[in-house]
């Protein structure tokens, strides 16, 4: 897989573990997920603890595009109220990745995704579903 050299910045949202988002920031994002332990020099992170839509509003307000890549995974009747948000937070060919996107209260968030003019979505239908958009 291709090796990146640059920094990686990880925010993470969570209330317990059944409430996260995950942004990556960082100058790009590329090859698999499961190797970005040996594609940055540096990885840091940093944890905040409070309501997922509530924090990605206050995000939002900064009105800056610097996530490379957004994970979404929490309550799924709430993703479709973050979408306009965090893709406002992406930077262009960036990415939002939202886990089991074939479950209940996911519907609306699917049919977001799939007719934003903003995102190019695919769905990959493995155990629950994910959404893998990229920002146009």
């Amino acid at each position: 897989g291709l090796r990146l050299l640059m920094d990686l910045l990880v925010h993470v949202v969570a209330i317990g573990a059944q409430l996260r988002i995950l942004c990556m920031q960082g100058t790009a994002v590329a090859g698999a997920l499961d190797e970005l332990s040996g594609a940055y020099r540096h990885l840091r992170s940093f944890g905040v603890v409070g309501d997922g839509v509530t924090i990605v509003q206050e995000l939002a307000k900064r009105k800056k595009e610097y996530f490379d890549l957004i994970y979404i995974d929490f309550a799924k009747a709430k993703y479709k109220t973050v979408l306009d948000d965090c893709i406002s937070m992406l930077k262009h060919n960036g990415y939002i990745i939202a886990d089991n996107i074939t479950m209940d209260g996911c519907k609306d968030f699917k049919e977001a995704v799939l007719h934003n003019s903003k995102l190019k979505t695919e769905i990959i239908h493995i155990l629950d579903g994910l959404s893998y958009s990229r920002k146009m």
